[in-house]
């Protein structure tokens, strides 16, 4: 069996203070719509980080399309880098926590449970084709005529 390969992990973690979002607005990198949920989430995807970071107005941050926590606790850290240098918060440390993980896990040639799944299904599909085929063998009674005699 092969090793699982992460494809998503998700992670967040909490500035402890609020973000103006319209202040984002002009940042390079920064999608942000005043429309778009009200005005309470931006999001952030540097061509360096490795996923994308949502930046809710409550100063909570959510990594999204990172493979690893280290990834993840890097783009959390380089969004609130981010905003200190635009003096948007105070310094702050960064936890990251992992809220969801997605892998894929891929299997190396047939196992015994698909071969016995394979010949279970063959045995089946078998024994039906015989049951049909004795089924369109039989003699039949006109529909018309059950119907006429009742």
């Amino acid at each position: 069996m092969t090793k699982p390969t992460i494809v998503n992990l998700v992670a967040t973690a909490n500035l402890e203070q609020p973000v103006d979002l319209m202040k984002l607005h002009s940042m390079q990198h920064v999608t942000y719509d005043q429309e778009l949920y009200g005005g309470r989430v931006a999001y952030l995807k540097t061509p360096n980080m490795h996923g994308k970071v949502s930046i809710f107005f409550t100063g909570k941050l959510i990594s999204i399309g990172t493979t690893s926590s280290k990834q993840a606790e890097e783009d959390l850290s380089t969004t609130a880098q981010l905003l200190v240098e635009r003096r948007l918060i105070k310094p702050v440390v960064v936890k990251a926590n992992t809220r969801n993980i997605v892998a894929l896990l891929q299997f190396q040639g047939p196992s015994l449970w698909m071969n016995q799944q394979q010949t279970s299904m063959q045995s089946t599909n078998q024994s039906n084709s015989q049951e049909r085929f004795s089924n369109e063998m039989s003699p039949r009674r006109p529909i018309l005529s059950s119907i006429q005699e009742k």
